[in-house]
């Protein structure tokens, strides 16, 4: 039989193992996971055979233990998750010995660029319809800052920036008058006072983000790639503060994701972000927000529309795609259940 092997990632990779486990044919693989000591006992309801994640060691190191492990349990498939630097790097000492990697894009350099906002933006300039990027400027420092404020302030009702490097929305801030106690007060994380800012890259230069604020709906694309060609996508826009979401047919996302999927070669299980500009007219306009080279932490909830872990592996393994309409026009939430582990 042959084996799928899955490394630590982030909390889609639990996700993707169980969709992997549910949705196989019976005897159609084995599936391996990769666990640090502290999450392992769990990780037995997930795979078949749990092995130990390894930690900081040099990444020729990670390579070989993985190489052994792939010839002594027949792995076939090998989907990174963690590490995914290193194994670009060394990807062709396992295509070598006949193991598909799942990977979302095609080398090291274009990894790197994914991982910077700016980077992205600059590099799908005059090839997306300009209204699909926001209004943005780079970053750096104080200086930085209060030439880029001076410039964007006075076209739109309000800005935020975020570090052009990051997950899960991390340091994200709405520029507001607000003070400091008046957040406290209202237990308000999200804003932040322009001197604030200022201050704080006067004292620690780093690359940011500042760009106008986009109001409307928040869209998260699930999108299955093959080598630059979009195969499948889920749409699904967010009902924060809400729990549940929208699984919807959208086809200007559809298109925004077919024209990126093709731009960088990406592949396998990708998420792009966007989010809407509200026009004064009324009508509201999708803006490219960011491409995560990874699952996306919805991907339980796109997978009420369509399994494309599973879809991913089969691709990697070869195997023709039967594609049935993607489901859409329906709403979906996570349910929380109890598991004994040990």
């Amino acid at each position: 039989m042959t084996a799928v092997l899955l490394n630590h990632g982030l909390a889609s990779v639990t996700e993707a193992l169980r969709l992997l486990r549910t949705g196989r044919r019976l005897g159609e693989f084995q599936l391996l996971a990769m666990r640090p000591a502290h999450l392992r006992l769990g990780a037995s309801a997930e795979a078949d055979i749990v092995l130990p994640e390894l930690g900081k060691v040099a990444p020729e190191v990670y390579v070989q233990q993985l190489l052994q492990w792939c010839e002594q349990y027949k792995v076939t498939v090998f989907w990174p998750q963690f590490w995914l630097k290193t194994v670009l790097r060394y990807q062709t000492e396992f295509t070598q010995r006949g193991i598909h990697l799942i990977l979302p894009c095609p080398d090291l350099a274009t990894f790197a660029l994914l991982q910077d906002k700016v980077q992205v933006y600059d590099a799908v300039r005059g090839r997306l319809p300009p209204a699909w990027l926001p209004d943005y400027r780079r970053v750096t420092d104080s200086a930085d800052f209060a030439a880029a404020l001076a410039e964007l302030a006075p076209r739109h009702e309000r800005l935020c920036i975020k570090p052009t490097v990051g997950v899960y929305g991390g340091g994200f801030r709405i520029l507001s008058d607000n003070s400091p106690v008046q957040r406290w007060l209202a237990n308000d994380t999200l804003h932040a006072r322009p001197k604030e800012v200022a201050a704080w890259l006067a004292k620690t230069p780093t690359a940011c983000l500042l760009l106008e604020y986009l109001p409307g709906a928040e869209r998260s694309i699930d999108c299955l790639a093959c080598h630059g060609e979009l195969v499948a996508a889920v749409v699904r826009r967010k009902a924060s503060p809400a729990p549940w979401q929208w699984i919807e047919d959208h086809p200007e996302s559809l298109e925004l994701a077919r024209l990126l999927c093709r731009q960088f070669q990406l592949n396998g299980v990708i998420n792009i972000q966007t989010r809407e500009r509200m026009l004064q007219d009324g009508r509201v306009q999708p803006v490219l927000l960011e491409i995560n080279p990874r699952m996306s932490g919805g991907i339980g909830m796109s997978s009420a529309a369509y399994n494309l872990p599973l879809a991913a592996v089969r691709q990697a393994l070869g195997q023709a795609l039967d594609l049935p309409p993607v489901r859409t026009g329906f709403q979906v939430r996570l349910a929380e259940t109890v598991a004994v582990v040990g």
